[in-house]
């Protein structure tokens, strides 16, 4: 939803193989990250290793300062993450960004538990109430100067609660964007046509929802080309940057899992610059043709270039996904979960896709199947508690009384939030009532 309403202020404003990435960052890297002296590389001139997470809350641990020093965020996201802290949460959440563990972060950072603190929307509102920064630089997704309606971004922050009415009321236009003040600091709102380089170093935080008001398709804006001139336009700058983070925000469903192989392909420009003057490595090239054949209905085509691919680049996650779709529109049912089997194995998060076919399960009438598709993403996901809550929802509907109140009695135990969710322990609780049969379907 929050990617919806950031969708709507922006309407209103007139090879190599990639590297395969753990949905679960390495500990023992964001720590480093979090900890080691800081050093700035000029971006995109010189090589660099990027975070690469799934959600903008887990980058947190590379955001923190060293020392006195006080870089600008920079945030190139269709959402400025600037959801504000519950009241009654704040000092939690301020701990947890300054001192908590990357392991903290990813468990205490979704909403997908029982007991969140800290949802990936409020990021940046905990980084500069926490005293990361200087000043933020928000990067909107506009295609040129000139798109920007102040009027509507006014109220569309402040309806969101990124701002407040005060904060709304005092943005004004500036170099080609806004400006103002959020949490009490600098703030420049700006398309990046018009960024300038800023005086101070910078922290980039790149969320891939930045491409999705500006990707239109591979013939009107072909995706590497988009993706090149994007960062580019960062290099040409000589902004130098002492931290880079990737955020893919996939498992939280605020993107679909086709966009999930655009942070790993970003990630190695960053580790290797040089691609931003090369022809596209082989493996990219082919994924481009796949993604212009789709606008012609060319799934021959499609497969075979897919093929292809997964015998290069067997181990290659997003490949394997891809294999699973096409398979899905030649209506090869079996070859696909098998194929989609493989990309969870490759990269775990791939299993969000079973949740997606519960509800084609259920149109079909295929109960069970649906159920099948909920056992396979809760072994892969068990501390979401949502999914067992659907099951017990289904079990229930489908005269399984027994079973799906054994899940909710579990369900019941576990420490749900009362800021988040106050109404979940007494849905629990109507929903586990007893009927006259312990079978019955729920009422």
């Amino acid at each position: 939803m929050r990617y919806l309403l950031l969708l709507l202020l922006l309407c209103l404003c007139a090879c190599e193989p990639q590297r395969q990435e753990s949905p679960v960052p390495d500990t023992a890297t964001a720590v480093v990250a979090a900890s080691a002296p800081r050093s700035f590389t000029p971006l995109l001139k010189e090589p660099v290793e990027p975070l690469l997470v799934e959600a903008s809350s887990e980058a947190l641990a590379a955001w923190r300062p060293v020392g006195d020093e006080r870089p600008a965020l920079l945030l190139l996201a269709n959402d400025p993450l600037l959801r504000p802290l519950p009241s009654e949460l704040a000092d939690e959440i301020l701990t947890l960004a300054r001192s908590g563990s990357p392991a903290e972060l990813r468990r205490r950072g979704t909403a997908r538990v029982s007991d969140p603190l800290l949802l990936p929307e409020m990021t940046v509102t905990a980084a500069l109430r926490a005293d990361f920064f200087s000043r933020l630089i928000w990067v909107l997704p506009l295609a040129a100067e000139g798109e920007m309606n102040l009027d509507a971004l006014r109220a569309q922050l402040r309806d969101y609660g990124a701002l407040t009415e005060e904060e709304a009321a005092a943005l004004r236009p500036e170099a080609g964007g806004a400006s103002g003040t959020a949490q009490g600091l600098p703030l420049q709102i700006v398309p990046l046509a018009a960024l300038a380089v800023p005086a101070e170093s910078v922290v980039l935080h790149i969320d891939l929802s930045y491409f999705s008001p500006l990707y239109k398709g591979e013939i009107k804006t072909p995706l590497y080309p988009l993706l090149g001139q994007t960062l580019q336009r960062i290099r040409g700058l000589g902004m130098r940057a002492g931290a880079v983070t990737i955020s893919r925000s996939n498992l939280d469903g605020g993107l679909p899992l086709e966009t999930r192989f655009i942070g790993g392909d970003l990630a190695e420009i960053f580790r290797r610059p040089e691609l931003l003057d090369a022809p596209l490595p082989e493996l990219w090239d082919q994924r481009s043709r796949t993604l212009y054949l789709a606008n012609f209905f060319q799934k021959e085509r499609i497969r075979e270039l897919l093929e292809e691919m997964r015998r290069d680049v067997p181990e290659d996650a997003s490949v394997a996904y891809a294999y699973y779709q096409i398979l899905r529109q030649f209506r090869e049912g079996s070859a696909a979960l098998a194929g989609l089997d493989r990309a969870v194995a490759l990269d775990s998060a791939y299993a969000r896709e079973y949740l997606d076919l519960v509800p084609l399960a259920l149109e079909k009438e295929q109960p069970e199947e649906a159920l099948r598709m909920l056992e396979l993403a809760a072994k892969v996901f068990p501390g979401d508690p949502f999914i067992p809550l659907d099951r017990a929802g289904l079990l229930l509907r489908s005269g399984r009384g027994r079973e799906g109140r054994e899940i909710l009695q579990r369900l019941q135990k576990l420490p749900w939030s009362p800021v988040y969710y106050p109404d979940l322990p007494q849905r629990l609780e109507e929903m586990a009532k007893p009927t006259d049969h312990p079978d019955a379907p729920a009422r």
